[in-house]
């Protein structure tokens, strides 16, 4: 094969601008007009890439095809960082890659019909219903006889996420749920393969206990564990949203063969047959609950969060799976102990400075990264749930002290100047 690239199927200008460098000459990658435009274009630097609307129609394979013939390079792999760009990147795989088909992917996005394949395979998650208006979803509480969760089916992450204690709650969610993904169907980023419906609302119950997150592979009928990662959630804010990442998880209470037969009975009942994918679970007490299941690496600072505890960057990983390159994952016994802090501001308006305050912090301080800068327009949810997340900080805990009193004690550290009623 002549000049064999990756394409890197609608990812953002941060990860291009890391990749590009950490493998030249190895990739392409196909960008959407509204992120390319966002970003700077010192991003894209010397990367290979077309800019091109990212629609699932033939439109994008064809200027895929135009371009290749044009710069003479044949396609080795295809690649996937979001979950708005994975059925456009299906189609531009099938039938030549190995990725997961698209009604698998649509299974995969989809939280109610997961968790529906899940139920009828006696796979554990939490009971949920489509709700079409208020009362139906008032009913669903009603039935379910305590807090519920109310969620878009398709958004990703806490977006629009609303735990509600009694059914005036509930009424309130429904309606900014619907609102909200009323704004979002519209933008070519935020509903890039048009799932975004803005007539229904999932009701789930609400499962109370320690949430996780993990990377796997799952190739030939074989899971393998990449790395579990416990949740600290924020107590105040959107709810659902990750403050930070603690790895590896300490006091996991399942044991790992358990788990991977669990996780295994999940991805399969999903339909996926090869995939470097994440799972979000929740477990109250030994009962493990699954959320969601994604065919495609963990977001936020969890790559960073990776890579200094294990050496492992999953990025790289992820470009080698789907080339059919083998993957090493670290042994669990050279991980390090670290936290991953996720800095969210807490006020709207015109950032003007943040900074970590380094003096008097006992824990060790690994990794500290900005991604907005002064003069930034910083807007809170549920309007945006992106702007106002300012950063990470990774660090090592000191031992003996509750994570997430240090998780508090790190956060308090950060220094935020926001000049409220100020916008741009």
């Amino acid at each position: 094969m002549s000049d064999p690239r990756v394409i890197v199927v609608g990812t953002t200008s941060d990860y291009v601008d890391y990749l590009q460098n950490a493998l030249p000459g190895r990739l392409f990658f196909l960008t959407d007009p509204e992120e390319y435009h966002a970003s700077s274009p010192e991003s894209y630097g010397k990367a290979f890439h077309l800019v091109f609307p990212l629609k699932e129609d033939g439109e994008v394979l064809g200027a895929v095809k135009e371009y290749k013939e044009k710069f003479g390079f044949e396609i080795s792999g295809v690649a996937c960082f979001d979950c708005q760009s994975l059925l456009l990147a299906s189609e531009i795989a099938q039938p030549s890659h190995p990725f997961p088909k698209a009604e698998v992917i649509l299974d995969c996005r989809d939280k109610y019909r997961s968790k529906k394949i899940w139920e009828s395979r006696g796979v554990f998650c939490p009971k949920c219903t489509m709700a079409f208006n208020e009362s139906e979803a008032a009913s669903f509480f009603d039935s379910v006889g305590g807090p519920v969760v109310l969620k878009p089916t398709v958004l990703s992450g806490s977006e629009l996420t609303f735990i509600c204690r009694d059914r005036g709650e509930v009424i309130k969610a429904f309606a900014s749920i619907l609102r909200g993904m009323d704004l979002r169907k519209e933008s070519s980023t935020l509903n890039r393969d048009g799932l975004i419906s803005a007539d229904s609302v999932l009701c789930e119950e609400c499962i109370v206990g320690t949430e996780y997150s993990s990377d796997f592979i799952y190739e030939n009928g074989r899971v393998e564990i990449i790395r579990i990662a416990k949740k600290h959630l924020l107590s105040e804010g959107p709810a659902g949203t990750a403050q930070a990442y603690e790895l590896p998880a300490q006091d996991f209470p399942l044991g790992i063969p358990d788990f991977q037969q669990m996780l295994k009975a999940a991805v399969e009942a999903l339909g996926l047959e090869r995939c470097m994918g994440m799972a979000d679970f929740i477990i109250r007490g030994k009962t493990l609950y699954f959320l969601e299941i994604s065919p495609r690496p963990a977001g936020d600072c969890l790559p960073q969060l990776i890579l200094r505890s294990s050496g492992i960057d999953t990025l790289i990983a992820n470009i080698d799976f789907s080339e059919g390159r083998p993957v090493e994952v670290p042994d669990s016994r050279v991980w390090k102990h670290l936290i991953g802090l996720r800095v969210h501001s807490r006020k709207a308006g015109l950032l003007r400075s943040v900074r970590l305050r380094r003096e008097g912090l006992a824990q060790e301080i690994i990794e500290e990264n900005w991604i907005r800068t002064p003069g930034d327009s910083i807007n809170l949810p549920p309007d945006d749930y992106q702007s106002w997340m300012l950063g990470h900080v990774i660090f090592k805990p000191v031992p003996g002290i509750p994570s997430d009193e240090q998780v508090l004690t790190v956060r308090e550290a950060v220094e935020i100047k926001v000049e409220e009623g100020h916008d741009r």
